[in-house]
């Protein structure tokens, strides 16, 4: 069973073409959105961050899921969408975040972040406590790098070693 951890989440933003610059940002959001990768959205639904289902063609790979608590959503029901991988999960999260005219994937920091994503209306509660657990959740992940950048000079010191010794 594949691990879901930050490094996992680096790996899937990159292949997708995600600025590597802002992987760390989004990192940081799902992990608050998920209690840190340990939601029960994360492996029931593919979806880490509850986004909601809304039942259009763009939102590929979705069905729906669950109720979302109905004082969340002002006494509407409403369904968090159930994807079929976190690969579709995070194409129509990169969807979302390209919606409206802030465009938080072109933030510079991560407070700028917060910011983008309360002023395109992503999140209802108070910007102050949310960009303070963001930072929190950033400062873990803001020095992850792609996993085969690891791998590499491993491999590299590992073949050096072996010439070395023979």
């Amino acid at each position: 069973m594949q691990t879901i951890n930050a490094q996992y989440f680096y790996d899937l933003f990159a292949g997708l073409g995600v600025p590597r610059s802002a992987i760390p940002f989004l990192i940081a959001q799902v992990a608050l959105e998920s209690n840190n990768f340990r939601d029960h959205k994360v492996l029931d639904h593919f979806n880490p961050s509850g986004i909601t289902w809304i039942n259009k063609p763009y939102q590929k790979g979705a069905t729906k899921g669950n109720p979302l608590p109905q004082k969340e959503t002002g006494g509407k029901l409403v369904y968090y969408a159930r994807f079929d991988s976190l690969q579709s999960w995070a194409r129509d999260y990169l969807r979302i975040l390209s919606l409206g005219k802030n465009k938080p994937l072109q933030a510079q920091d991560i407070e700028d972040y917060a910011n983008r994503l309360k002023a395109n209306g992503y999140f209802k509660s108070d910007l102050e406590p949310y960009k303070k657990a963001l930072k929190s959740y950033y400062s873990k992940f803001a020095k992850l790098a792609p996993a085969s950048s690891i791998i590499v000079p491993v491999i590299i010191v590992a073949i050096v070693l072996y010439f070395v010794i023979k």
